[in-house]
């Protein structure tokens, strides 16, 4: 049975270091940038491909029809800035877009406000 964790990123520093801490399970479990699973790797000194049989990693994402495995993550930040460095970096095509969650204006100085 796999159980399924799911992770969240809130503001700038949960984003930033939830973005890290994908691209480190990513190399852990051979996905590649784009989500899709890089299942050969080299054997020894021999120029062979050995199949890996990992599925550990499926705990974390979730495989759509195409083949591709995207994360179960969700950011969430108030500033749209943050959540778009990470729609617009090498990892775009692995994060869905309706789980990064971005509203319109900052909370700086939200205390003074009201």
């Amino acid at each position: 049975m796999v159980r399924e964790i799911i992770s969240l990123g809130v503001g700038q520093c949960g984003i930033q270091l939830g973005h890290q801490t994908w691209q480190q399970y990513n190399a852990e479990h051979h996905i590649q940038p784009d989500g899709k699973y890089h299942y050969m790797q080299k054997s020894g000194p021999s120029s062979n491909s050995v199949a890996l049989r990992d599925t550990s990693f499926l705990c974390f994402y979730e495989e759509t029809g195409a083949g591709q495995f995207v994360p179960r993550n969700l950011f969430v930040d108030l500033e749209p800035n943050v959540v778009d460095d990470v729609l617009q970096s090498k990892y775009k095509e692995m994060y869905p877009k309706e789980f990064c969650l971005k509203g319109k204006e900052d909370a700086a100085n939200n205390f003074a406000r009201g």
